[in-house]
């Protein structure tokens, strides 16, 4: 569980940081080129699935300068984060799954005491 919500965290705040950063660095490097390179082109529409883990394919990128380079990187990026996401979807399916099965009831509470979940168990004897 402890390992899940490190996840949770880096993924909550590494995520927007890389993109930020990429977007600066290729708005850096794309100033001096036209708007038809090929990497230009790809990139923005492929960030905006980043937050809720459907980053797009990734495309083919040609070339041999800065900005082809940073596509290719890009790519490699949004698939480790396609890859973590998928692994982080499986961790909690797993837990969810152990949660749900086990014979007691289950919930979690916030600071505030609001209660953010409760298992299959608690909802079957309350409901």
């Amino acid at each position: 569980m402890l390992n899940l919500r490190r996840v949770e965290r880096l993924v909550f705040w590494v995520v927007p940081l890389t993109a930020v950063l990429t977007l600066l660095i290729a708005a850096t490097l794309a100033w001096p080129y036209p708007q038809h390179h090929p990497a230009t082109g790809s990139i923005g529409g492929r960030l905006q699935g980043i937050g809720t883990g459907r980053v797009s394919a990734s495309s083919s990128v040609t070339g041999k300068d800065e900005l082809a380079h940073l596509g290719r990187v890009f790519n490699d990026a949004a698939r480790r984060l396609r890859d973590l996401y998928a692994t982080l979807q499986q961790s909690e399916d797993r837990l969810r799954l152990v949660i749900d099965t086990i014979p007691a009831h289950v919930w979690s509470a916030r600071p505030d005491g609001s209660v953010d979940f409760v298992n299959r168990r608690w909802l079957e004897t309350t409901a």
